[in-house]
């Protein structure tokens, strides 16, 4: 039993340092002490419970006690000191951004004869509120011929990819462009589809994409980002930043 509590302890701290935050010792201009080392091992913890905010809520807090208490029991000091500072703390920085979900509506033509009626031009859209694809009223329009046709199910893949990538950076694509090609491999056919005039010329069109509800200017803003940092001997500064997603020091 020894044994294996030995092995288990060895795995769970070899998952622990994997997480942790490195340090960009190419940054460091003397060598890392064991108190700043402790100092910044304190400061993963924070990062730690900010990721897990993050993914509960989609943003960041607004002030590290807001972690207090369902993600820390408290909000530890650095454990340093100097002659200006008996207790250094740890200083947060969100960095807000205008943030809400909103909806997007995804539409495309098409041109069909149905049975009674003239040859009409048809809009298709695919509003994300109703997860599902509507017709608008028609209007009547020059008969075209399509050459590449836009299936429903070409349409959900694309609404669908712009949902995961709002899953990733909560906030929609601003063109579906956007999504090319982490998201999706390939959108000519599916953003550019073509048909043929009477007279005969090939004109492409456009599946078109919008946003809506789009956040106001008094309206609140949500932590995307953050920095966190200490300073101590004469504001000698070891900083995280999300977009860095490593330490790094800075000599006052």
């Amino acid at each position: 039993m020894k044994k294996l509590f030995f092995i288990f302890l060895l795995i769970s701290l070899t998952n622990l340092y994997a997480e942790t935050p490195p340090v960009d010792m190419d940054s460091l201009l003397h060598e890392i002490t064991p108190k700043e080392q402790k100092a910044i091992d304190r400061g993963n913890k924070i990062i730690a419970a900010l990721e897990e905010y993050y993914n509960d809520n989609g943003f960041y807090p607004q002030e590290l006690r807001e972690l207090v208490p369902k993600y820390l029991s408290r909000i530890e000091r650095t454990g340093l000191s100097d002659d200006l500072n008996p207790s250094v703390k740890f200083y947060y920085i969100p960095e807000p951004v205008k943030y809400r979900p909103g909806y997007f509506r995804i539409s495309y033509p098409d041109y069909r004869k149905e049975k009674g009626d003239k040859d009409c031009y048809w809009r298709y859209y695919y509003d994300s509120r109703e997860n599902k694809i509507e017709k608008d009223c028609p209007a009547c329009s020059i008969v075209c011929e399509w050459i590449d046709k836009i299936s429903e199910k070409e349409i959900i893949l694309i609404a669908d990819a712009v949902k995961q990538y709002f899953n990733d950076y909560k906030k929609y694509p601003e063109s579906l462009n956007y999504l090319v090609p982490e998201y999706l491999d390939v959108l000519s056919i599916a953003l550019s589809p073509r048909y043929t005039t009477p007279s005969g010329k090939i004109v492409p069109s456009d599946v078109f994409y919008y946003r809506y509800n789009p956040l106001k200017d008094n309206e609140t803003e949500f932590a995307q980002y953050y920095k966190i940092r200490f300073r101590y001997h004469f504001y000698d500064e070891f900083y995280y930043h999300t977009s860095d997603k490593k330490w790094q020091f800075r000599p006052h």
